[in-house]
């Protein structure tokens, strides 16, 4: 269906969708058992086009069942009692897990100082009712401000009309709140600005900690410049795969390697017939990576097909600070601690060790150096102790005119 690996969206935007967050879960499967379904119905046949599949003068087509599942799926997740979510309440030790460790993070947030929020896109009904299970009927007492029916991502640009919610009948009150809040308050709407107002905070003074790839953590880091933490719950066994399997990576770089330096032994005039052969490495990268994939599931890994990168992946890293299994493990660090990423190469960096192989330049000689001496050379990026004297400058160039 798809001879390119190039799909020309913005030719027609409606016929892709992306569903790249635990949310997208429920739709992908029900559309997926939709369609096999409709697929392998003996009554249906499927349309010349792939579009879809008919019945006498019936036509079902592909988009129209996405289409329908996700307004199902929508509908469930509304906030009734006849919905997902009421039912979710009436079980909730059955779908919600509850660990004692939320209570010791945001005290630890507490005691050095921060201001804590609650931003959710659930009504005040359904997050009453969780948060009481997970800490109990003072739920609030460990937020500084509570927003919930946010409507995020609009609530990181013009929000909605800020509300003030009585937690009597859990619905807000009339008229838009003005002024500060006290701690504890729960509030129904609002936006960023209102957040940054409350706490006198913007920008890289706020981490935000949430599981939406989109709704979260793409929207709070490019409108406002926000930190953010993505909780990734596959995370767990992601790791726990790779460590068994990395011996497959370390092929995979291996034969990328040889079909590298099969091409760089050759030169600008080489002719097309000294082109190398490279269908061996090719097949064993192809098995290598589908062993891979289907270690993880059928829908192999979260993060990677191959030596590649999916576009998760790379939204993760584009946009997300911080990313772990759970918020949890914040706890096991230092309040003051200060993560950094390890400093990676980009392409042309990574090739100059080969360039300098291969062209092997005349270096002139350096005087002897030894590790502790004043004069040491250091790496690139990083300052020397102290500089070359003149004298030291001097005895390089006398030393390189005697290696000519």
């Amino acid at each position: 269906m798809y001879p390119g690996k190039f799909l020309a969206m913005n030719a027609d935007p409606e016929r892709v969708v992306i569903m790249n967050s635990l949310f997208n879960m429920a739709d992908t499967y029900a559309l997926a058992t939709l369609i096999d379904y409709f697929d392998n119905k003996s009554e249906y046949k499927r349309k010349d086009d792939r579009t879809g599949v008919q019945l006498d003068n019936i036509t079902i087509s592909y988009k129209s069942i996405a289409q329908d599942t996700h307004s199902a799926v929508s509908y469930v997740h509304q906030d009734n009692e006849s919905t997902l979510k009421n039912y979710v309440l009436k079980n909730i030790q059955k779908y919600i897990i509850k660990d004692p460790r939320i209570t010791i993070l945001l005290r630890q947030l507490q005691k050095h100082g921060a201001k804590t929020f609650l931003l959710t896109n659930s009504s005040y009904y359904y997050t009453n009712g969780v948060m009481k299970y997970l800490i109990g009927d003072s739920w609030t007492s460990y937020f500084d401000v509570t927003f919930v029916d946010a409507k995020k991502p609009l609530w990181f640009a013009q929000g909605t009309a800020l509300r003030q919610v009585d937690p009597a009948t859990g619905t807000p009150k009339l008229g838009i709140h003005h002024g500060p809040a006290t701690k504890g308050q729960v509030f129904a709407g609002g936006n960023s600005d209102v957040l940054r107002n409350m706490f006198m905070a913007q920008g890289k003074n706020v981490m935000y900690i949430g599981d939406h790839l989109f709704g979260d953590v793409l929207k709070s880091k490019k409108t406002k410049g926000w930190r953010t933490f993505l909780v990734v719950p596959e995370l767990g066994q992601e790791i726990s795969i790779w460590a068994d399997r990395h011996a497959h990576f370390e092929k995979l770089v291996s034969l990328s390697k040889e079909m590298e330096e099969l091409y760089s032994q050759l030169g600008v005039e080489s002719e097309i017939s000294c082109k190398p052969d490279i269908q061996s490495n090719l097949k064993q990268i192809r098995e290598i990576t589908q062993e891979m994939d289907q270690s993880y599931s059928k829908m192999g890994s979260l993060f990677r097909s191959g030596s590649r990168t999916t576009f998760f992946a790379t939204q993760v890293e584009r946009f997300a600070d911080l990313y772990s299994s759970s918020c949890y493990n914040l706890i096991y660090y230092p309040q003051f601690y200060f993560f950094r990423a390890a400093m990676t190469l980009m392409p042309h960096e990574s090739t100059v060790d080969h360039v300098s192989r291969k062209m092997q330049p005349k270096v002139p000689s350096l005087p002897s150096q030894s590790p502790n001496s004043s004069n040491g050379w250091t790496y690139c990026h990083e300052e020397d102790d102290a500089p070359i004297s003149e004298e030291g400058v001097i005895q390089l160039a006398d030393n390189s005119k005697k290696s000519e």
